[in-house]
Order: structure tokens, then C-alpha cells, then sequence
């Protein structure tokens, strides 16, 4: 894992002065015709880099403010020539940044379909993930005027005949395969149709892996009339706040994502007020072609009044800050896919307008796959500045699912707040059935730090979204017919996330984002079990559920980011690792000095077979991991970051080699890069590569190459530091490469 040895330590570095030497390139004998890709570009002074790409004949197409970087068109053979002019130049491809709406996920959605003359019902389940499952036993409950189950047949195959009841589960002699893409059907025959509702029947699958795939039909719950309750509001209590009268007002919120189309209750805040909003685009036309901006603005800033099932005002709104300025700004396209440098320039005019718009908030329901360690990452590094320019960054965990060390760019950021998603399992007002959702992603991250901090709804969400809209007409049956869109997603949790701090800015303006962090943390729900456990790892429910009443009311300080500094991040001095390890023994994640928090990394181990029950205001009297990073009073005792502080500025720490960006096969999909460490819990299928080590226990595969991080030419001599696990046989010698730094200093 590219996780931390356990260390007692502190380390930091000073770093031999190193400036970018003018070399001369010969651009005789380069290929002609070569295709040009876009890249992003950091490790030296912008002017020398931008020289440098001139010189070679590349295209400088941004020059970053706020962060040193520039982006540049070039050809495979300009991108070879500059890596050979200086070690230090780090080069990202301009990867595609995608939404965290769900996907890769079994779509299980697809409404039941009723043969009434027959007395059928056809059920079909897709399986959209990139792995073959096989079902173990399948669980289905129908109504009791139905009679009997006549006949149930899987694929076509009878399995089940005459059962009386209202409920049968069946173990299949040999596993039902479900290739990749492939689906799944069943044909139930009863005595008759007593009831066409979706929600009056359950269907559950239940696969060889641990997982369960159930019947999650978009017709179950659809409040199909303008009045109507969102749920998500009292889930979170903002509803309380509301009726106080704290609904956002005046905060600034800027979204980032694929625009934002017009809707009243966007329009207008709840007052009847034309809101402040403001819209800048970074590609194409100012609208919202793709829908998801929209959808997760709505979940923000909904100014719809809230109704009982009754019909009845009960004072609170159908958004989670009703009355918030909104800062919409466009950096993904059509088809929902952006580019570093469109999100680079969003994060940045976020930065420069700030106290201009009075930007205090910024939601991020967005991620990429994860191309280095948190600190090299471009974007991370301009959102490092935003927090630091007193903007509270809000983004999501992202959808690959509860396998450990998924979390991507910018989640794995360590002073951002990141959330993952939970469910309601369709009953809005029982918070004791309440799961994390099965996509949500997990930590920790490949720098040891615990993430998600937070859960959050992100569920069936209803949110407005345009009949133009992309998503809308590819997913039509999601549509109720009154401007609103169920959709799911760790983007969804990230926006109700994002209201609630705006509601914690208009009652205290004064709070920094590491307060909010803080508070945050302090008051949200953890799961846990009726015997104190915990209901779900660390490393997927954080800290757990968010409260936004508790999380005004708190008064909670100095409880998060503790032993980092953000100036020397920004300064490219230090750079920190988290508290989570992993014990190549026992194959599976814990904290440092602290028991009870061990995890394997997989989905069937991610949650207790316990009974869950998450509290439901009040004190949260969970088992918080207080001396982790979430304290309950007294002193904080971490997370301290004692075992590392990563060296950075002056040469180069790289995780960045030639081997940056590589296919695994057909179209590169995205950034990937032998900075990932692959866990060996759970089925990661990462792209595994020479340029990669990674521990399985057992024979280490995979050609051993000295310049597996930092080809810095001549004899590499790294990279063998206690930051990271390198299982390359013998013991870790620790802190050994000239291409890390010129003096180590140990610190008590």
C-alpha cells in the first residue's frame, strides 16, 4: 500500500537551491506529424517553462495565476525533450475530470413490468459494473393477495414452482454468472396481480462477493405533484435551522460543474427576491446541456416551500440553504467530462472573485482518478489555495464503490472535507435503516489519511433539471413530470453538504474553513451498533453522518487539520502523510496506536453484521475516534502526523515518471500513474504496470526497477523513505535517495 511505515518520527528537510538550466534543443530528427496532447506543467519558475516549450516549438495555452503552472499543447517528442531537460519539470497530462453522478454501479432501477392478463411480473437487473458476478441466492416478497408464486424463472430457467406465502428465498446448486454488462432477469407468475405498486414488492440478490442487489425501482417514492417534500432537509435537520431563520442568506456559493438552467426556485430566493447569481463559463455556451450542475445546485438552494404529506407548510424548504448568492461556474461539457486546465481556471477565478462575489463556499461534485500522491496533483494544489484564502471546499468521495483506497482527485486532498453518500432506504423518516451507499467510496487515501470525513443523503435525491438536458432525456423514467430528477450520487451528498456550511457561515461569518472542518466533524452521527461498535469502518462512514443543527450549535475549535501547515504546502516545503497504515500480516487497514478501526479493504468486511443505528440528534455519543481526528474535548490528539512530512520543493519528489500516463489497453481512459499503490483486500483492477510495486503477500510481482518514481538520470538511489511501503524484500532502510533531498532533520 502506499501507506506510511509506522513511525514515531517527524521529519523535515531543507533543500539545496536548484534553478532550471537553459538548454539548447535540436528539434532535427523529431517525427513529424506527431498528434499534440495537452499537458500541465509544474517543478520550475513559470518563466522558465514557458521558454522552454516556446523553445522546443510547443503551444502555451494557459499560464496559471495563483498556482505555479502552465499548460501547454506537445508532441510526444517535445514531452521526451523536456523531461531530459531538467528531472524537476513534473508533466500531468490534461486528464478528463468526470462527474460523480453514480455509474459504474448494477443498475437496479428499472421499474417491475406487470402482465396483468397473466398474471406476471418481469423484474431486469443490469450489471454495469467491470467485473462477472455470480448469484448466490435471490430473496423475494410480494403481496399477500397475490396467492401463491406459481412459477419463478431466472433467465429463462425455472428455479421455483407453488409457493405459498408472501415471501421465498432461493439457493441456487450452481452460481447464476452475470458477465459484465450483462443482465440478469426475473418472471414471477402468481395466483393474480393484487397491486402494480413497485413498492409493494422487495427483490434481492444476493452475490458469492457479500454484495446485495435489490430492487431499487425510480417509481417507488416519486412525489409527483409540485408539492412536495424533498425528505433530504429533515434528514440533516436543516429543517430546524430553517424555522430559526437560518437559511444561508447572503453566503456565496460557487458550483462548479456543468452550468446551471433556469428554474424559479433558483431564480428567486424565499423571500420572493431575485437571487444573486452569478454564471461564467469555461466552455461552450452559458446553459447547463448536461443537467447535473442544475441537479446539484437544486439540492443547495432550493427555495420551493417545503409540504407535509398532508399538504401542509410545515416552514421549511426543499433545498438546504434556500437563500444563498449563487456562483455557477461552467467547466464541464455537454456530456459531463471536463479537462484539468477548464477545472484549474474555475478554481482559480474562484480564488481572484472571491471577495468580490463573496465566495465562501465551493462544491466540487467532481472527480478523477488519482495520478500522484495529494500533493503533486494540480488541482489539489489550487484548492490548497482556496482554503487558504478562506474558502471551505466541499467535494465528493466519488462512486468506484466500497473497496478501500478508491477515493479520487480532489477527495484525497487531506484539509479538504470530503463526503460519501448514504441511502434511506425509501423510508425517509426512519433513520434506523439507513446504509451507506453500496457506490460510495472509501479510504483511506494512498497518503494514509482517513477519508471520507463525512456521510451525507445522496440517494433517489430529487432535484431540479432541465427537459433539455442531456441526463434528462437519456434517463427519462428518473423524470416526475414536475421539473424534478432523481439522481444519485457522492456529487449529491457533496451539495447537501455544501448547504449546510453555508447555513454554519450566515450564523457565524467569522469561521475558517478549517472551523467548519471542525464542527463538521465534531457533531455528525456515527453509525454504530447497539453494543457501542461501529456499524461501518472508519475508512467509509468518516465521521459519520452530517448534522446540521449540531453542526451550528457546535462550538467545537482546533479539532481538525491539526500538524499541518498550509503555507508550507503552498511553499512546497512540507507536505504531510495520515494515520491510517496497513498490516501486510494481517492484509488489512488500522490507525496508527489505536484498536478497534481495522478494515480489509473489501466490501463485505466494510460493514458489522450487527444492527446499525445512527443517533438521531443531541450529543453524538458514538464511538468517535477522538484521539484520530475527531475529539469530543480536551486536547486533540491527532492526527498529528508524526510518522511523516514529505519533502517537496527544491528536487524532484515526484511521484511523476515517464510512465506517467500509460493504456492498459485500448483508449486510455484517464490519468494513470505508478504513484498508486493497489491494495490487496477487495478486487482493485488497476492498471498494474512494470513502473508499479505493490505488496500481495506472498511473491512480489513485477520487474523491480530503480526508477519506479523519480528517474532523476544517473544512478537513482530512491525511493526508499518511511513515508512509503516499499515491499521489495529485505527491511526498509528508510530515507535513502539523493533525488529526495540533501539533509534529513529528525524532530522529537
Amino acid at each position: 500500500m502506499f501507506l506510511p511505515r509506522l513511525s514515531n518520527k517527524k521529519w523535515t528537510l531543507s533543500f539545496a537551491a536548484v534553478s532550471l538550466v537553459a538548454v539548447v534543443i535540436s528539434l532535427t530528427g523529431m517525427k513529424s506529424f506527431q498528434p499534440h496532447q495537452a499537458y500541465i506543467i509544474q517543478g520550475a519558475s513559470k518563466g522558465s517553462m514557458i521558454s522552454l516549450v516556446n523553445e522546443i516549438g510547443g503551444e502555451v495555452v494557459h499560464d496559471f495565476a495563483v498556482i505555479p503552472a502552465i499548460s501547454a499543447m506537445l508532441t510526444e517528442d517535445q514531452v521526451s525533450v523536456i523531461k531530459k531537460s531538467n528531472p524537476l519539470i513534473r508533466l500531468f497530462a490534461d486528464a478528463t475530470v468526470k462527474l460523480d453522478a453514480k455509474s459504474n454501479e448494477w443498475h437496479n432501477k428499472k421499474p417491475l413490468r406487470f402482465k396483468a392478463k397473466n398474471n406476471k411480473v418481469i423484474w431486469t437487473a443490469k450489471n454495469r459494473t467491470n467485473d462477472d458476478a455470480e448469484i448466490d441466492s435471490l430473496t423475494i416478497n410480494w403481496p399477500q393477495n397475490n396467492g401463491k408464486l406459481k412459477n419463478l424463472k431466472v433467465n429463462g430457467k425455472k428455479v421455483a414452482k407453488n409457493v405459498d406465502g408472501n415471501s421465498y428465498t432461493h439457493y441456487f446448486d450452481d452460481y447464476v454468472s452475470v458477465a459484465s454488462k450483462g443482465k440478469v432477469k426475473l418472471a414471477m407468475k402468481f395466483d393474480a396481480i393484487s397491486s402494480v405498486a413497485d413498492s409493494d414488492y422487495a427483490i434481492a440478490l444476493n452475490l458469492i462477493d457479500g454484495s446485495i442487489v435489490e430492487l431499487d425501482s425510480v417509481k417507488q417514492n416519486i412525489t409527483r405533484n409540485e408539492q412536495r417534500d424533498t425528505y433530504f432537509p429533515s434528514q440533516v435537520r436543516a429543517n430546524e435551522l430553517h424555522k430559526m431563520g437560518i437559511t444561508g442568506r447572503g453566503v456565496g456559493v460557487a458550483v462548479i460543474d456543468s452550468g446551471l438552467s433556469k428554474f424559479e426556485q433558483l431564480e428567486y430566493n424565499s423571500f420572493g427576491e431575485k437571487r444573486e447569481i452569478h454564471r461564467k463559463s469555461f466552455v461552450g455556451k452559458n446553459k447547463d446541456a448536461f443537467g447535473h450542475g442544475t441537479h446539484v445546485t437544486s439540492l443547495i438552494a432550493n427555495s420551493d416551500a417545503n409540504y407535509d404529506e398532508s399538504g401542509n407548510l410545515t416552514g421549511s424548504f426543499n433545498g438546504i440553504a434556500p437563500d444563498v448568492n449563487l456562483i455557477s461556474i461552467k467547466a464541464l461539457n455537454k456530456k459531463g467530462d471536463s479537462t484539468y486546465s477548464n477545472i484549474l481556471s474555475s478554481i482559480i477565478y474562484v480564488i481572484q472573485n472571491k471577495e468580490r462575489l463573496n465566495i465562501k463556499v465551493l462544491n466540487l461534485s467532481f472527480g478523477a482518478e488519482a495520478e500522484s500522491l495529494y500533493f503533486y496533483d494540480p488541482i489539489n494544489v489550487a484548492l490548497m489555495a482556496a482554503w487558504d484564502a478562506g474558502i471551505t471546499v466541499i467535494t465528493s468521495a466519488g462512486n468506484t464503490g466500497a473497496d478501500g483506497m478508491t477515493i479520487g482527485v480532489p477527495g484525497n486532498n487531506p484539509y479538504l472535507i470530503t463526503v460519501g453518500a448514504t441511502s434511506d432506504n425509501y423510508t425517509p423518516f426512519n433513520y434506523e435503516d439507513d446504509f451507506v451507499a453500496s457506490f460510495s467510496s472509501s479510504g483511506p487515501t494512498h497518503a494514509g489519511f482517513i477519508k471520507p470525513e463525512l456521510v451525507a443523503p445522496g440517494a433517489h435525491m430529487q432535484g431540479l433539471m432541465s427537459e433539455k438536458s442531456k441526463l434528462f432525456k437519456d434517463y427519462s423514467v428518473y423524470d416526475d413530470n414536475n421539473g424534478y430528477f432523481l439522481l444519485s450520487g457522492t456529487s449529491q451528498a457533496t451539495a447537501v453538504t455544501s448547504g449546510i456550511v453555508a447555513l454554519m457561515l450566515q450564523d457565524q461569518p467569522h469561521l475558517s474553513p478549517d472551523d467548519v472542518k471542525c464542527r463538521l466533524i465534531d457533531s455528525a452521527r456515527m453509525a454504530q451498533t447497539e453494543s457501542g461498535n461501529l456499524g461501518y469502518s472508519i475508512f467509509r462512514q468518516g465521521a459519520g453522518m452530517v448534522d446540521a443543527y449540531e453542526a451550528v450549535m457546535s462550538q467545537a475549535s482546533n479539532c481538525a487539520n491539526l500538524g499541518m501547515d498550509i503555507k508550507k504546502s503552498l511553499q512546497a516545503e512540507e507536505f504531510y502523510a495520515g494515520p491510517a497504515r496497513w498490516n501486510q500480516e494481517t492484509e488489512e487497514y488500522y490507525v496508527e496506536s489505536h484498536e478497534g478501526f481495522e478494515w480489509n479493504g473489501t466490501a463485505e468486511d466494510a460493514i458489522t453484521t450487527e444492527a446499525i443505528i445512527w443517533p438521531t440528534g443531541g450529543t453524538n455519543q458514538g464511538p468517535k475516534t477522538d484521539a484520530i481526528i475527531w475529539p469530543t474535548g480536551g486536547t486533540n490528539q491527532g492526527p498529528k502526523t508524526d510518522a511523516i512530512i514529505w519533502p517537496t520543493g527544491g528536487t524532484n519528489q515526484g511521484p511523476k515518471t515517464d510512465a506517467i500516463i500509460w493504456p492498459t489497453g485500448g483508449t486510455n481512459q484517464g490519468p494513470k500513474t505508478d504513484a498508486i499503490i493497489w491494495p490487496t483486500g477487495g478486487t482493485n483492477q488497476g492498471p498494474k504496470t512494470n513502473a508499479i510495486i505493490w505488496p500481495t503477500g506472498g511473491t512480489n510481482q513485477g520487474p523491480k526497477t530503480n526508477a519506479i518514481i523519480w528517474p532523476t538520470g544517473g544512478t537513482n538511489q530512491g525511493p526508499k523513505t518511511n513515508a512509503i511501503i516499499w515491499p521489495t524484500g529485505g527491511t526498509n532502510q528508510g530515507p535513502k535517495t539523493n533525488a529526495i533531498a540533501t539533509k534529513w532533520i529528525e524532530q522529537e
